[in-house]
């Protein structure tokens, strides 16, 4: 895939030992769910990127850097996207690495977090591939399997409780996700996950039969 060979073992290396070392600000999130890395996350979201860059025309060496990025950065008291922003700023000049592309890499960076104004990067075709892939990890066969991680943290748990956690959490999209995508290719992968959901739940309660044989229901 167009756009992989932007990162080497080093980079990667680098972001992984980073991520590591930034583990004394973990997030709630971190907290709540110590199964979630984000090392593994970034790796994702810059396979992702590369995938919708090369369908959208984007550039996907911008993509890739951005991707692995992006979520490198946590500093107590401070905007993980801004901290991200400047490991990778440091990361790529003292290694002399994309600096045609510079710029950009860092933009994406900063503004990807939902939180900040999308109109304020000067790139927003490339700030939408790498949103647009950070929105869709964890979203399908992967928010479902985050979904029953959590619930199997749960006292007590039951194939019932994942259900019902999975139907509160999964089954009532009602076009909101798709639409907050911003390219014509995100929003074609988001809707694909989504679907990959509502098969997963449908098919897992036909197999848990549930009701069928609840002797409360059940005529004397």
């Amino acid at each position: 895939m167009n756009g992989l060979s932007a990162i080497d073992s080093r980079m990667l290396s680098f972001v992984r030992d980073t991520i590591a070392q930034g583990g004394t600000h973990a997030t709630e999130l971190n907290t709540k769910f110590p199964f979630r890395n984000r090392f593994h996350h970034c790796v994702r979201v810059a396979s992702l990127a590369a995938e919708i860059a090369d369908l959208e025309g984007a550039d996907a060496d911008i993509a890739v850097v951005s991707g692995v990025f992006h979520d490198c950065g946590k500093a107590a008291g401070r905007d993980h996207a801004d901290v991200g922003a400047e490991i990778c700023r440091r990361y790529l000049i003292e290694n002399q690495l994309h600096l045609r592309k510079i710029d950009c890499i860092i933009e994406c960076v900063r503004f990807h977090s939902g939180s900040t104004y999308f109109g304020g990067c000067a790139y927003p075709k490339d700030l939408a591939v790498l949103r647009d892939a950070d929105r869709l990890d964890e979203i399908g066969v992967m928010g479902i399997t985050w979904t029953l991680l959590a619930v199997g943290a749960l006292e007590p748990k039951s194939y019932s409780d994942a259900l019902s956690r999975l139907t509160s959490h999964h089954a009532v999209e009602d076009g909101t996700l798709v639409n907050q995508m911003h390219t014509v290719t995100g929003k074609a992968m988001m809707l694909e996950r989504i679907n990959r959901e509502r098969r997963f739940i449908r098919e897992f309660t036909e197999e848990l039969r549930i009701g069928q044989l609840d002797p409360d229901k059940m005529a004397i």
